[in-house]
């Protein structure tokens, strides 16, 4: 093999190692994007607001996601805090995605006001009210003109929409085409306009979001505060005994 036909044979072997390990390291970021679990997104409020521990451990010891010394371990510290710090930092670590999968359950039966309220966290508001929206925005068309004017809809999807017989297909037109390809910018535009047209809509729907964590608070005090400190009920109608 002649020195010229070496050398190009290297740059071939050189280019082809090149290529395997951008192709590893692109594999590796992939990996690295798998989306986090729901109670480690949410590590720091279930921590703070956890409220029922020891009847959620009776389940995780029935499932085996905690054995019997942990358990004890757990219910040694002296805040419901860091005894949901100790079930994460011990149990949860090691048990991995199952026993992470069978806490949520587990909350989702015990806690649920809590878990409605974290999972409505995540969603966008107007993904979270789409039912509501879907039945209840009135003024489709001046929506729809300052979508266009903000290039959230095209005008072919403009054009479409208003085609729909009813204000609810137009809606729901609206959020199959161009609210789902314009992503969180068109979400945020859209709830932009929804608050200067349809504003009243917009505040029954937020009231609707502070009366569930109200739930949620409300559940926890109960839990939380002895019988002596809550509030007795007021018999009205009662007189006393003569």
């Amino acid at each position: 093999m002649s020195k010229k036909m070496k050398s190009g044979f290297l740059k071939r072997k050189a280019s082809q190692r090149k290529a395997e390990r951008e192709k590893k390291g692109r594999q590796l970021v992939t990996f690295s994007k798998k989306e986090e679990h729901f109670v480690d997104r949410h590590r720091s409020s279930l921590i703070q607001r956890i409220s029922s521990v020891a009847a959620i451990l009776d389940q995780l010891l029935d499932h085996k996601v905690v054995s019997q010394e942990q358990y004890d371990t757990i219910l040694a510290k002296a805040t419901r805090q860091d005894q949901v710090r100790e079930l994460y930092s011990g149990p949860l670590r090691s048990s991995g995605t199952r026993g992470k999968d069978i806490f949520l359950s587990v909350l989702e039966e015990l806690e649920p006001f809590l878990i409605e309220d974290l999972r409505g966290q995540e969603e966008h508001f107007v993904d979270r009210h789409r039912s509501s929206l879907i039945q209840r925005i009135s003024s489709v068309a001046a929506i729809l003109d300052q979508l266009l004017d903000q290039k959230v809809v095209s005008q072919e999807q403009y054009d479409t929409i208003l085609a729909k017989a009813t204000r609810q297909d137009q809606v729901r037109e609206l959020y199959s085409g161009a609210l789902r390809s314009s992503g969180t910018r068109g979400k945020d535009i859209f709830l932009s306009v929804l608050e200067e047209t349809d504003h009243l809509l917009i505040e029954d729907l937020r009231g609707q979001g502070s009366e569930r964590l109200v739930r949620a608070d409300l559940h926890h005090f109960i839990i939380h505060t002895p019988a002596s400190w809550q509030p007795r009920r007021i018999y009205h109608n009662s007189s006393p005994k003569m």
